[in-house]
């Protein structure tokens, strides 16, 4: 070994200490290296630590050389090493490091992968999009790697796009699609594969939405078709409801109709929504005033009244309400618990299925406006001859088949043809209407009354019994008897003449038949009314 002083040493510490601690720092660097620089900052690492290795040679006369330093032969190693790798390696060049760069800014994810399937490299994007470690990422197989995220894609199947499932990186949801493109050498000499990952979100949020749309416009065909089927108002609403909730996306519906000039709730999704619109203050603020304006408009809860404001949100657990007209009808209520039933595009289909409920409810109305038209008597508002009909077959075959007698009543008004000879045709009206009002309020709810021609009243009273008859005729007498004191239409007292006719099922007698009974224990009647006066 090589002898000085004190000072000797403290300088061959001091240089060579320093000298190793940068050899360190210079290898750890180079284990981080990008896969572009790691070779070169191999040689850089090597060319550096060979001029140590021969001064420590020479100073600790390791090798049996004598006096012979290597220290010169090492460094023109290194330097030769470093003039390969500046000429071969192009280190200190800036196209590796632009490569790199480039390598990272590229918009789409590139994974380099070897002809064994296994990550080498890969870009910044990569990073981002599966939010991983770069060191847990280079070396495992990548096919494996994209399988635990429910990707399946084949390194080798060159050219071929593959669609990637829906991918939530940070809550934001991602699609796209993967390529892998062939690496080839100089010779032509397969080296291995870049894998791209192409970002086809928009295009594919695009694509969902327009089959989301096509989904709800195919599903409100089929309700504007159930709707027309529909033969009560409250199916409709039932049926719209439903289709708020499968198609629309909305959590609970309730319906307002106009009825008479009042707006009544007339159904309702939910008995919880039922209590919260049932309040005042949502009934002014909301109802009236989006049937007043006719005017759609998306409220929050944050703007709810106060009262109901808590109830809305936290036990009902919705974020607003689309308040929207029913035509000219009344209004719905459509709440949700996500902003997005409430865009621009469902709200205007849902305008187009509340079309549809509308329109279903004013054929309905139609319908029974036209039924009654048809059924109902102009004057008196009871049935009529046309509606006795069916009504009396429909009853007849009930008596047959459960064994229940059958009872008609047929009234006839006393002295009717001098009422109108003596007063006119308009008090006659009011006597008509008089009477069958005095009636209607003394039948029951499964009788039937039916103006059966000019002056004469039918009553089909089912399941009845003798008593219950005779107890019912005294109570109608009485009950006319009140009226003509109320109303003196006539200078005389109006009465009514009655005639009771029973259907047995054991006989089987023709209807007909039974109204000729009833209609002749009338005139019986009147006769001895007539006699007694």
């Amino acid at each position: 070994a090589k002898t000085g002083g004190i000072w000797y040493w403290v300088n061959i510490v001091y240089t060579y200490g320093m000298t190793i601690t940068g050899s360190l720092i210079l290898i750890n660097t180079v284990i981080k290296l990008p896969m572009a620089h790691l070779k070169q900052g191999l040689v850089l690492a090597i060319g550096a630590l060979i001029p140590i290795i021969g001064s420590l040679v020479y100073i600790t006369n390791s090798l049996s050389i004598g006096e012979l330093d290597l220290t010169p032969f090492a460094c023109a190693v290194s330097g030769g090493l470093f003039l390969w790798s500046l000429f071969r390696l192009k280190t200190l060049q800036i196209v590796p490091i632009a490569r790199d760069k480039v390598f990272d800014s590229i918009e789409d994810a590139v994974i380099v992968v070897n002809l064994t399937g296994t990550i080498v490299d890969f870009n910044k994007k990569t990073r981002a999009i599966f939010d991983v470690d770069p060191n847990e990422l280079v070396g495992q197989n990548l096919e494996i790697f994209l399988i635990t995220r429910n990707i399946k894609f084949k390194v080798t199947d060159t050219g071929v796009k593959t669609e990637s499932p829906e991918i939530n990186n940070s809550g934001k949801k991602s699609y796209y699609s993967i390529t892998s493109l062939p690496v080839e050498k100089k010779q032509g000499k397969l080296a291995g594969y870049l894998v791209v990952f192409s970002d086809i979100t928009q295009s594919k949020k695009a694509e969902i939405h327009l089959s989301q749309s096509k989904k709800k416009i195919e599903g409100l065909n089929r309700l504007a078709f159930d709707l027309s089927m529909v033969e009560v108002d409250e199916d409709v609403c039932k049926k719209s409801s439903q289709a708020a909730r499968e198609i629309m996306g909305f959590t609970y519906c309730s319906f307002f109709v106009e009825k008479n000039g009042v707006l009544e709730n007339g159904f309702n999704s939910s008995p919880a929504v039922a209590n919260l619109v049932s309040d005042n203050n949502f009934f002014n603020d909301f109802v009236a005033g989006t049937y007043k304006s006719k005017k759609t408009e998306v409220i929050k809860t944050g703007d709810f009244p106060e009262n109901i404001r808590k109830q809305a949100s936290e036990m009902l657990q919705i974020c607003a309400v689309l308040c929207m007209p029913v035509s000219d009808i009344g209004a719905v209520f459509l709440f949700g618990d996500t902003e997005e039933v409430f865009s621009s595009e469902n709200t205007r289909l849902t305008e187009l299925m509340v079309g549809h409920s509308a329109e279903s409810l004013k054929r309905l109305w139609l319908q029974k406006s036209l039924r009654q038209q048809a059924e109902l008597d102009s004057l008196t508002g009871v049935y009529n001859r046309r509606y006795f009909n069916p009504l009396i077959e429909r009853e007849v075959e009930r008596s047959r088949r459960f064994g229940y007698p059958l009872t008609l009543a047929m009234i006839d008004i006393d002295r009717f043809k001098e009422i109108n000879d003596r007063y006119g045709h308009q008090v006659g009206d009011m006597v008509l209407k008089g009477i069958a009002d005095v009636i209607a309020s003394q039948v029951r709810k499964v009788d039937t009354l039916v103006r059966y021609g000019g002056d004469e009243f039918l009553i089909v009273l089912p399941e009845s019994s003798d008593k219950g008859i005779d107890a019912f005729i005294k109570r109608l007498r009485e009950a006319v008897s009140e009226w003509y004191k109320e109303t003196r239409l006539a200078d005389f007292e109006i009465g009514i003449s009655i005639g009771i006719s029973k259907y047995d099922p054991a006989l089987n007698e023709p209807v007909d038949k039974i109204i000729h009974y009833a209609d002749m224990d009338m005139y019986r009647d009147k006769k001895n009314r007539k006699n007694s006066r």
